[in-house]
């Protein structure tokens, strides 16, 4: 099986109320577990950040994602792998700052 991003996770928390932004935690895991893969995330097709995976393979970004960003649903993990890039789609939940 080909090195790949699997299991997007995503989860919700609040910024400070003058950023506007809503934090959340994106994650992969490249399987089979590979320590140091730079994992570059996307929503909307634009680069939200990178992050390294640990030794069990697991990359997490704490992200600021602006409503419009959360509101587009997914985002993408992509790293290179042994030299071969593989990609992983992951689900944004809704994740509003309550009223």
């Amino acid at each position: 099986m080909s090195p790949r991003p699997t299991h997007p996770v995503q989860r919700c928390g609040y910024g400070p109320p003058l950023t506007k932004l809503l934090l959340s935690e994106l994650r992969a895991t490249v399987t089979p577990a590979q320590a140091g893969v730079p994992v570059t995330f996307f929503v909307s097709g634009l680069p939200v950040g990178t992050a390294v995976t640990n030794a069990a393979g697991v990359a997490t970004l704490n992200a600021g994602l602006s409503i419009l960003q959360i509101s587009a649903s997914s985002y993408t993990a992509t790293a290179t792998v042994g030299g071969v890039p593989v990609q992983a789609t992951g689900t944004l939940r809704p994740c509003f700052p309550p009223a």
